[in-house]
C-alpha cells in the first residue's frame, strides 16, 4: 500500500495528477481574489506545500515547509479536525501572535482538513490572503467542495494501490502470483547483479493434488495449497520472494550461494509439510516435489531460464519418487 509519509512533491504517486491540483489552487486564488490557494501535506511532523497558486502575489512556494511545533492555522485544523475561518487574523486574540501573522503577511485564513479514505490526516486545503476578508457562507461552503475533489483523488490513489496489489497477489494464499513473482524477481536479479549476490530458485509442486480434489473435494485441495503457502512464509525471510505460479506449483527466490543450505531448507520444508497434514485422511497421498538451482551473479541468466531449470529439477525429483 501507499506510504502516507511519502512527500507528494519529491515522490509523486504515478496516479497523482500534479497539473489537476495546480489548476485547482489557481482557481481558488482567482475565485476568492486571494494571495494564495494552497494544498498542504502533513508528514513526519512537518507541513509541506504540495500545490500553491501561481499568481504573482503569492508568498508561498511549492515545497515550502514548517514544523509541527510551530503554532499555525494548519496545525490547529489537524488537532481539531475541523475547518477554520479567520477573517481578520491581526485583530484576533487567538491568532494575532502566530508567526505567519505577527511576522508575516497573513491577514485572512480559510481552510479545511483533508483526510485519506481510512480517516488518517493528509493535510489541508486553504485560501490565504494578505488582506482582511469577510467571506459569505456560500464561499466558505464552496471550499468544502474543493476539499471533496482532493479527497476523491486520494481515494483513487488508494484504490489504485489496492487493485495493483490484487493484480500481483494470489487470492487464495495471499502470496505473490506469477505476475507478482516476475515483477519482483526481475528487480531482485538486477540488485543481485549490482551487489554480486548469489540467487537460488526453488520450484515446488504438490504431489497428487488433483487426486485429493477428486476424492476429497476442492476444499481439501485448497487446504493443501494454503498449508504449503503458510509454511513458505514461515520458512523464508521477508526479503525472499514467494509465489504460487500455478494450481499446485510454487516458486521461491532466495539469496544464497550455499547448496547445503538450500538442500537442507527444501528437506526441512518437505518434512514440515508432511507433519502439517499428518492427521488428514489424504496424508498418504499428498507430498511435495522440489527442485532448485543456484546462480552466480556474474552469469546473467534470464529469469525464465532459471525458473525452467528449477522446474526441470523438480520434475526429475517427482519422477524419481514414482519409480521408488
Amino acid at each position: 500500500m501507499i506510504d502516507i509519509n511519502n512527500c507528494f512533491v519529491k515522490h509523486p504517486h504515478p496516479f497523482f495528477d500534479c497539473q489537476k491540483w495546480q489548476q485547482l489552487v489557481n482557481t481558488l486564488a482567482e475565485l476568492y481574489d486571494a494571495a494564495s490557494g494552497t494544498v498542504v501535506q502533513l508528514r513526519e511532523d512537518e507541513f509541506n506545500v504540495v500545490a500553491t497558486s501561481s499568481n504573482d502575489d503569492n508568498f508561498l512556494a511549492q515545497n515550502s515547509n514548517w514544523p509541527w511545533e510551530m503554532r499555525s492555522f494548519c496545525r490547529h485544523m489537524m488537532e481539531t479536525k475541523q475547518s477554520l475561518y479567520v477573517g481578520d487574523a491581526a485583530n484576533h486574540a487567538m491568532w494575532c501572535q502566530v508567526q505567519p501573522v505577527s511576522e508575516g503577511p497573513v491577514r485572512s485564513y480559510l481552510g479545511f482538513p483533508l483526510f485519506w479514505p481510512d480517516g488518517e490526516l493528509f493535510g489541508s486545503i486553504c485560501v490565504i490572503d494578505t488582506k482582511v476578508t469577510d467571506y459569505p457562507p456560500i464561499l466558505v461552503q464552496l471550499l468544502s467542495q474543493f476539499k471533496t475533489i482532493i479527497e476523491g483523488d486520494l481515494r483513487q490513489i488508494v484504490d489504485y494501490e489496492k487493485i495493483k496489489l490484487l493484480a500481483l497477489e494470489d487470492e487464495l494464499t495471499g502470496i505473490n502470483n506469477l505476475r507478482g513473482f516476475n515483477v519482483l524477481a526481475k528487480q531482485r536479479l538486477k540488485d543481485a547483479h549490482r551487489f554480486m549476490q548469489h540467487v537460488a530458485i526453488v520450484y515446488l509442486d504438490i504431489d497428487n493434488l488433483k487426486q485429493v480434489n477428486d476424492e476429497y473435494g476442492h476444499q481439501s485441495g485448497d487446504h493443501c495449497i494454503v498449508a504449503l503457502a503458510t509454511l513458505l512464509k514461515r520458512a523464508s525471510r521477508d526479503a525472499d520472494i514467494k509465489a504460487r505460479v500455478g494450481g499446485d506449483e510454487f516458486v521461491v527466490m532466495l539469496l544464497s550461494s550455499s547448496d547445503a543450505f538450500i538442500s537442507h531448507w527444501c528437506k526441512s520444508l518437505i518434512e514440515k509439510y508432511a507433519g502439517v497434514l499428518k492427521d488428514k485422511p489424504y496424508t498418504q497421498l499428498i507430498g511435495v516435489s522440489v527442485g532448485y538451482s543456484i546462480y552466480d551473479p556474474v552469469d546473467k541468466v534470464p529469469l525464465e531460464d532459471m525458473v525452467e531449470r528449477s522446474d526441470n529439477a523438480m520434475y526429475a525429483n517427482k519422477q524419481a519418487k514414482k519409480r521408488a
